[in-house]
C-alpha cells in the first residue's frame, strides 16, 4: 500500500491523506468522509469510474485528469448558454443559491450547473447522480463548449445571468430554435 495525498492546488498543504491502492480510492474515501476538497490539485489523476457524488471540488485543478469512460455519459448541449437563457426567458428561473430549486430536477428553478444537468436530460441526471451537480455541470459545459473553461458556478444570480447572456450572444441558438 502507498500513502496517497490530496493537496491544495495553491499552498500544497495536505487536504486528505490515506494509505491505499490508488489516488482514485483516496479521493473516494475523502468524499465519503466529507473532506473539504475545494481547491484540490487533481491534475493528471486517473479517476476513471470514480464515484464523486457530493464532492465539493470547487476550484479543483483537474487539468489532464483521466475521466476515461465518462465521455459517452456526458451529454452535449449545443449552444448551451443560449439554451439555458431560452429556458429562463420561457418561464424558468436562475437561482444561484441552490443547485436545483424546491421543485427539484424536473422543475424550473436551477443554478447554472443545475440548468446544464436539467437540459442534459436523462444523461445529465445520471451523471449528476454519479459525480454530483457541480462536477456534472462542469463536465457538461466542457463537452458542450470544447476548448473553453467551465463557468464559475458560485457567482451571484445577477452576474451569472449577465455572463450567460454574453456567452449566448457569442454562440446563439439557430433562429428556428429561439
Amino acid at each position: 500500500m502507498t500513502k496517497h495525498s490530496i493537496k491544495h492546488r495553491i499552498t500544497g498543504s495536505v487536504l486528505f491523506e490515506l494509505e491505499c491502492g490508488s489516488l482514485k480510492l483516496c479521493l473516494e474515501a475523502a468524499v465519503k468522509t466529507g473532506a473539504d476538497l475545494a481547491d484540490a490539485d487533481l491534475a493528471r489523476a486517473y479517476l476513471a469510474g470514480a464515484y464523486l457524488a457530493g464532492a465539493d471540488l470547487a476550484r479543483a485543478y483537474l487539468a489532464g485528469a483521466n475521466l476515461a469512460g465518462a465521455a459517452e455519459e456526458i451529454p452535449v448541449i449545443p449552444h448551451i448558454d443560449a439554451a439555458i437563457l431560452s429556458a429562463i426567458i420561457h418561464g424558468g428561473t436562475l437561482d444561484m443559491s441552490t443547485w436545483h430549486g424546491p421543485d427539484g430536477v424536473c422543475g424550473t428553478t436551477h443554478c447554472r450547473a443545475g440548468w446544464a444537468v436539467h437540459l442534459g436530460g436523462i444523461k445529465g441526471k445520471a451523471l449528476e447522480k454519479k459525480v454530483g451537480t457541480q462536477l456534472a455541470g462542469a463536465m457538461i459545459y466542457r463537452r458542450s463548449r470544447p476548448g473553453k473553461r467551465a463557468p464559475w458556478f458560485f457567482d451571484s444570480s445577477e452576474n451569472t445571468l449577465e455572463d450567460i447572456k454574453r456567452c449566448a450572444d457569442a454562440d446563439p441558438l439557430p433562429v428556428a430554435e429561439v
